[in-house]
């Protein structure tokens, strides 16, 4: 699959809004075959972020999609 195509979905796809009940969207890819591991360093998308799943970060990405989401979405940041 090409790289710049990936980019060109995802942008074109965190650029319209989501629908009515989501306030954002999160996508999870698992590159098993590591066919593209050399390449996410290079992706850059213009409305999302990219975070890596490492086997010592799980703590930290669930208090990126959780906490973090609350801080910024949430009025006084709690549910």
């Amino acid at each position: 699959m090409d790289v710049e195509k990936i980019i060109q979905d995802l942008n074109r796809w965190f650029a319209a809004p989501p629908p009515e009940v989501y306030k954002r969207r999160v996508i999870f890819c698992s590159d098993e075959d590591r066919e593209f591991e050399d390449q996410l360093d290079e992706i850059t998308l213009d409305d999302a972020k990219i975070v890596k799943i490492t086997g010592s970060n799980s703590f930290a990405i669930k208090k990126l999609l959780f906490v973090e989401y609350c801080e910024r979405m949430l009025p006084g940041g709690t549910l």
